[in-house]
């Protein structure tokens, strides 16, 4: 199951989220996964592998071996990877602003 809302009490943070899917499920042109309707990827697993790996190295992308569901704490078939999303540390690398203050700075340029 991929995780699309938060873990277990985790608040939900734009941009870390957490998923434990194998990167096969995403890369599957063979409909071997199922939901069928669900979104594919049209890269190989190799190549989705090399970018999470770059993403890994940049902080962005974190993974733990987990043997649980972490969301009903049952027992998995094989230890899976638990993805961590870090996308949301970019905004204090980059130095934005909450977006209330923006609001309230252009609202000042207008007046």
């Amino acid at each position: 199951m991929t995780v699309s809302g938060p873990l277990r009490g985790d608040r939900r943070v734009h941009g870390s989220g957490k998923w434990f899917r194998p990167l096969a499920w995403f890369a599957d042109d063979a409909n071997f996964y199922l939901p069928v309707e669900r979104r594919r990827f049209e890269f190989s697993v190799s190549t989705l592998r090399r970018g999470l790996d770059r993403l890994g190295e940049a902080d962005l992308v974190r993974c733990t071996s987990i043997t649980r569901n972490p969301r009903t704490g049952e027992v998995l078939s094989g230890p899976r990877n638990l993805y961590q999303n870090r996308f949301d540390t970019l905004n204090d690398a980059a130095g934005a602003m909450p977006l209330s203050e923006y609001l309230k700075a252009i609202s000042e340029d207008v007046e």
